[in-house]
């Protein structure tokens, strides 16, 4: 017969003194858990169901505590729940730009690390890039505004404003021309042009000398013609300073600087209506002399300009000299001396 053993039955008992409380968190972008609380008996251990959320919102915990040999399991529930968070939002100052600035970015920051997003109030100063850069598109002044998206995350939705200051632009005319032409030389093109490739407008000194056809000027005469190169601006730029350079018209063939005009019309028909000679304004000191057949002197001045003073056939009697051939002494400083010719033209009415 085989020996009777005895078999002890023991009663498992219950697991106390550990609890699971409900948690609240606000949203910070990290995963939240709870833990029990209380000490677990030797031999038992605890696994959780759902413990673990970031995103706002809440949900239900499970943590169960297996008894092992000696207790009996124990089942615990709670609530986590993540509140959401508050978001700042840092906007620099603006700093004034120019108009044809390159884009640039505003560097706005979000506490929350998002991108942050830009309108501009008015178009045509500012807009946004696809990029999100800030680009120049006029001068004047744009409101920025700096936001970030809507997030559930989040209790708010900050936004920030920046006044954009957009000053209009310089511009320089650059002008080259040569310093001398030759009187035959017909018409010249004019290089002058604005930095901002706004149309430059032109302006002479003494028609006499030349004529401007567009962007070109026609050589009439010999003399000094200052021709003024100008650019007045626009909504986006600022007016160029003027720029003024000076063609001297020659004659290599002549060694002398001036030329006097061989008739005098003065009948109002406007050709010929003065005693014409060419270059006499590029030497302020001069003398002219006009003398009859027999040697008289019928006219003479100095600083002859033909404009203020110039011959008209009118004698220093204030009366009209008659019709006929007469002849000029033409004086003229140059340098410390003094050079002159002598000619003579015809008078007609």
């Amino acid at each position: 017969m085989l020996p009777a053993f005895a078999i002890e039955v023991t009663e498992a008992g219950t697991i106390t003194g550990v609890t699971l409380a409900d948690g609240s968190f606000t949203y910070d972008g990290t995963a939240k858990s709870l833990r029990i609380d209380g000490k677990l008996p030797e031999g038992t251990s605890v696994s959780y169901t759902g413990n673990s959320r970031t995103e706002v919102g809440s949900q239900k915990v499970t943590a169960r505590i297996s008894g092992g040999l000696h207790y009996e399991d124990l089942v615990l529930t709670a609530t986590l729940r993540i509140t959401p968070g508050m978001r700042t939002l840092v906007f620099p100052v603006l700093e004034n730009k120019a108009y044809g600035d390159a884009d640039f970015a505003a560097d706005a920051t979000a506490s929350s690390g998002e991108v942050v997003g830009y309108t501009s109030s008015n178009p045509a100063v500012a807009e946004i890039t696809v990029g999100g850069l800030i680009r120049i598109t006029g001068a004047g002044e744009a409101e920025i505004t700096a936001w970030v998206p809507e997030n559930g995350n989040y209790a708010n939705r900050p936004e920030v404003r920046q006044v954009l200051v957009v000053t209009k632009a310089a511009q320089t005319i650059t002008f080259n021309v040569p310093a001398e032409v030759n009187r035959d030389a017909g018409s010249i093109n004019l290089d002058v042009s604005a930095s901002s490739g706004l149309p430059v407008s032109l302006s002479i000194d003494d028609e006499q000398v030349a004529a401007l056809n567009g962007t070109a000027l026609d050589i009439l005469r010999l003399g000094t013609v200052h021709i003024t190169a100008m650019q007045e601006g626009d909504r986006n730029h600022e007016p160029a300073a003027a720029v003024t350079v000076a063609v001297r018209v020659i004659d290599p063939s002549s060694d002398f600087a001036v030329r006097v005009h061989p008739a005098v019309s003065p009948n109002g028909d406007g050709i010929n209506e003065f005693l014409m000679i060419e270059g006499i304004r590029d030497f302020p000191k001069n003398r002219v002399s006009i003398f009859n057949r027999n040697g008289t002197v019928v006219w003479e001045a100095s600083g002859y300009d033909n404009d203020r003073m110039a011959f008209r056939g009118v004698g220093t009697g204030q009366q009209l000299l008659p019709a006929g051939t007469y002849f000029y002494i033409v004086e003229i400083g140059v340098g410390s001396g003094t050079e002159y010719r002598k000619g003579y033209f015809v008078l007609r009415y």
